[in-house]
Order: C-alpha cells, then structure tokens, then sequence
C-alpha cells in the first residue's frame, strides 16, 4: 500500500493509506472510493493542529496519532485514543471516517469473493 500527497495514517489497530486514486484494491468500488474522498476531504481540517515529524513510532497504548503526508512532508497530531474512541476528542470524526473506509473496504472484498 501507499500514501497520497493527502493522508493520514491511523495507527493503532489499523493501517489506513490513501491515494488520490483510491484504496488500493477498492478503487473498483464506488462505495469505497466515496468514502475515501470523505475521508481526505476531512483531513484538510486537521492540517493546522498537526506539527512537521520525522518520528513514525507507534503512539503508547492510551493514544492515537494521525500521520498527514503533504508535498512538504510528513506532519502529525495526537490524541487520547479513549476520546477518540468515546467521540469527545476533535479528531473523533477523522477516526470515524478512516474506520468506514476500512468497513467499505472489508464489505467490497466480502462481496468478491462470494
């Protein structure tokens, strides 16, 4: 998988990659595809919380961190993963839209291989 101009990576249970043509392996799938633009579309609002990094760590087990790759770099945030996951964290939603893509993903191989 690869990174888009325009990503964030999700890390803790789940890797999320996105490229400006699509998930790799989903680009076939409307469904997909839409809900990757969302999810792009949404990181725009998190550009001005995020800092330059050049550490790819993984977060502690109580924490999330959102990776933006841009044509200036990498950049991140981090937040309190409980927050997150309890929708009182502002990076609540950006987490939301990366699990539907995934769940998009999922649904779209499921019906393939039927």
């Amino acid at each position: 998988m690869g990174a888009s101009p325009r990503s964030f990576r999700f890390v803790t249970a789940a890797r999320v990659f996105i490229r400006p043509f699509g998930i790799i392996g989903g680009i076939g799938h409307e469904s997909v595809r839409a809900a990757a633009k969302t999810f792009v579309k949404e990181t725009d609002r998190y550009y001005d919380d995020s800092v330059s990094t050049r550490d790819f760590s993984y977060p502690s087990v109580d924490r999330v961190r959102f990776f933006l790759l841009t044509f200036d770099g990498v950049r991140a945030v981090g937040a309190d993963l409980g927050a997150v996951r309890d929708g009182h964290s502002k990076y609540s939603r950006l987490c939301g839209l990366a699990q539907e893509v995934l769940t998009k993903l999922r649904l779209a191989g499921e019906r393939k291989s039927k």
